[in-house]
C-alpha cells in the first residue's frame, strides 16, 4: 500500500480547519494543521515533508499570498480557499489551484487532486458548483 499524500491545511478558524481536515483524512490523506502563517512555516521546517497545503486566502499576521509564495518557493503545491473575489483573483493571477468557499467534499477532493497531479504548483481553475 502506498504512502498517503500528505497535506498541511493553513486556516485560522478551527472548525473549517477541521471541518477541512476531516473530509481530506476520509478520502485518505495524512493531514497536519496550522493557525496561521508561524505555525505553518514552523511546521516546513520539520522534517515531515508536505505534498500540498490548503491554504486559506485571507489569515490573520503574514498574507496568505506571501504564505503561498513561500510555499512555491519551496516547490509545495497549494490549494487557495477563499470566499473573497478579490483574494480568488490573486491566486489566479500565480496560478494557484483554487476553491471557492464554500464547497462541498466533492469539489475539495477535485481540487486537491488536480494540484497533486499537476506539473507546476497548481492550474488556474476555480471549483465551485
Amino acid at each position: 500500500m502506498p504512502t498517503p499524500k500528505h497535506i498541511l491545511v493553513v486556516e485560522d478558524d478551527s472548525d473549517v480547519r477541521q471541518v477541512i481536515a476531516d473530509q481530506l483524512e476520509e478520502l485518505g490523506y495524512r493531514v497536519s494543521l496550522a493557525d496561521n502563517g508561524e505555525t505553518m512555516r514552523a511546521f516546513l521546517q520539520t522534517l515531515d515533508p508536505i505534498d500540498l497545503i490548503v491554504l486559506d486566502g485571507v489569515m490573520p499576521g503574514e498574507q496568505s499570498e506571501s504564505l503561498a509564495l513561500h510555499a512555491a518557493e519551496r516547490k509545495i503545491r497549494l490549494v487557495m480557499i477563499s470566499v473573497s473575489p478579490e483574494h480568488m483573483q490573486k491566486a489566479n493571477s500565480r496560478a494557484d489551484q483554487l476553491l471557492a468557499k464554500p464547497f462541498r467534499p466533492a469539489d475539495l477532493k477535485r481540487a486537491v487532486e488536480a494540484a497533486l497531479a499537476s506539473d507546476t504548483f497548481g492550474q488556474r481553475r476555480t471549483y465551485s458548483e
